[in-house]
């Protein structure tokens, strides 16, 4: 691929510590080692609800922050305003956009309505306009190759729709890192008829007049298809390579299984907690040496379902970690959790630690649906607890034999790696300029 000059219009960025961040800085990175030059336009003082201080952005990519004025920063003072807990957290403030009608409190119910019906596609719809202005002030004086937007947030992809109109021999890709419409949570907002009507207005706009539609797995992509989307394709999310090494050797008196990630109401699994539960009551030695590591931000009502059901003696609550710490944890397991709550797009939603729990040669058990291309992507080296069925055998098996390895090659896991992924996008870039 000739040296090109790339445009990322990306609303998450260090110091964010979400997993959309990774997915465009590790591309990011890998372009400009490439010779690539890469422009990315973020904002500056971003409501983050999770920072990582230690994760930095390489000095050879180019950052242009664009202020813009933060909704949440006032719905933020208003829940503490109203709240007898003083210390309310950015990520709380992120939920009362997804909990819908199950919000109890009048002012959280109306913020949500608000939010849903005068802010367009999401609560950075104010950052359209400055953004765009932005962007479009660089290419006055200098040249570009492409422009990449990378949603959510999706306001992300009208500020690139924005600047392609204006110049539109630019190569356009838009990135679904998550759904629109088909969204887990987009049917949980109170939205009134027309401004359903524009999302979906505004969603196949996109489709229609981006060059490259990209998402992360094939059932998504399916998805986009059945949108109106043209040029579909999917690259998965990846790891990289350099930060797994040879296994460590793991102490015999320990059995600790690990989940590295944000852990919900909507994603607590109560039937494995029972069948876990069941477990380790008939099996006392066992119990003696097992924990459960839960390493993110784990919400006050799964807290109270662990004790309910009483798991917490067996439950270590770490917190939130920056990504290597978290990495540094996984290596230190004997078996890697991971949790798939059962929404619409539970399908095609592949967990990012994924690949990584994958790269360590640790034990999975997911936990969720039976279908899923999570499930697909290691159909033959990962144990499937799915809750509806009730089944603890293969719980049982697993728990059992610590010896239970994936049964994935190196080199199938090579193709989950940042260097493999980001060959595959340069390969799409160049496709689209024949």
């Amino acid at each position: 691929m000739p040296r090109s000059r790339i445009i990322l219009v990306s609303y998450y960025w260090p110091p964010a510590a979400s997993v959309g961040v990774r997915r465009w800085l590790r591309f990011s990175q890998r372009l400009a080692e490439l010779g690539h030059e890469i422009v990315v336009f973020t904002p500056s003082d971003a409501s983050y609800p999770i920072i990582d201080d230690k994760l930095k952005a390489p000095s050879n990519i180019t950052q242009h922050q664009v202020g813009f004025f933060e909704w949440r920063d006032v719905y933020q003072k208003l829940l503490k305003a109203n709240s007898k807990d003083k210390s309310i957290e950015k990520n709380k403030i992120d939920r009362v956009f997804y909990e819908g009608n199950t919000q109890k409190n009048y002012l959280k119910r109306v913020a949500l309505w608000i939010r849903a019906n005068f802010f367009i596609p999401d609560a950075r719809a104010n950052w359209i306009k400055p953004c765009s202005q932005a962007v479009l002030e660089y290419l006055e004086t200098n040249q570009a190759d492409y422009i990449i937007s990378t949603g959510p947030p999706q306001s992300c992809h009208l500020i690139a729709q924005r600047v392609k109109k204006k110049h539109p021999e630019l190569t356009w890709l838009a990135d679904f890192r998550d759904p629109w419409t088909r969204g887990a949570f987009f049917d949980k907002l109170p939205l009134s008829r027309a401004s359903l009507s524009k999302h979906t207005r505004l969603e196949s706009s996109v489709l229609t007049e981006s060059d490259i539609q990209l998402t992360v797995s094939p059932t998504w992509a399916n998805e986009l298809k059945q949108l109106g989307g043209k040029n579909v394709h999917h690259i998965y999310n990846s790891y990289v390579l350099a930060d797994f090494k040879a296994s460590q050797d793991l102490p015999q008196d320990q059995y600790v299984m690990s989940h590295i990630g944000t852990v919900y109401k909507d994603r607590s699994p109560r039937e494995f907690w029972l069948a876990l539960k069941n477990y380790l009551d008939e099996n006392p030695q066992i119990a003696k040496k097992f924990t459960l590591q839960l390493v993110g931000q784990i919400s006050q009502e799964v807290i109270a379902e662990l004790e309910e059901i009483e798991l917490s003696p067996y439950v270590k609550l770490i917190g939130v970690l920056g990504h290597q710490d978290a990495l540094e944890i996984l290596k230190q397991s004997d078996i890697l959790l991971l949790l798939v709550n059962d929404t619409k797009d539970h399908r095609g939603r592949i967990p990012a630690k994924l690949l990584e729990y994958l790269a360590t040669d640790k034990p999975i058990l997911l936990v969720g649906p039976d279908r899923s291309d999570a499930k697909d992507i290691i159909e033959n080296g990962l144990l499937h607890f799915d809750p509806s069925t009730h089944d603890t055998k293969k719980l049982r098996t697993l728990m059992e034999d610590k010896m239970w390895k994936t049964k994935i090659t190196r080199a199938e896991k090579k193709r989950y790696s940042t260097e493999f992924t980001t060959d595959q996008l340069i390969q799409l870039l160049l496709e689209q300029k024949k």
